[in-house]
């Protein structure tokens, strides 16, 4: 997974830096095509994850980034 998350309330996860991660995960395994940002954070949205504007930009709500070490990447 790109940008490993765990679900946590109140917690918050910049838009832009999610797909930043996802677009290096995603040339870093040979996919040809990504989407563009609009179109990832769309999807995202249709998981039920919400997206909110908040004084840092966008962010996706109630997730956080995952310690990598604690997830096994």
């Amino acid at each position: 997974m790109a940008c490993p998350r765990e679900m946590a309330e109140g917690a918050y996860l910049g838009v832009k830096p999610c797909y930043d991660a996802f677009c290096s995960w995603s040339a870093s395994v040979g996919l040809s095509q990504t989407p563009t940002l609009k179109t990832f954070s769309q999807r995202v949205e249709r998981h039920g994850i919400e997206k909110r504007r908040m004084a840092q930009g966008m962010v996706f709500m109630d997730i956080k980034k995952a310690a990598a070490q604690e997830r096994g990447f």
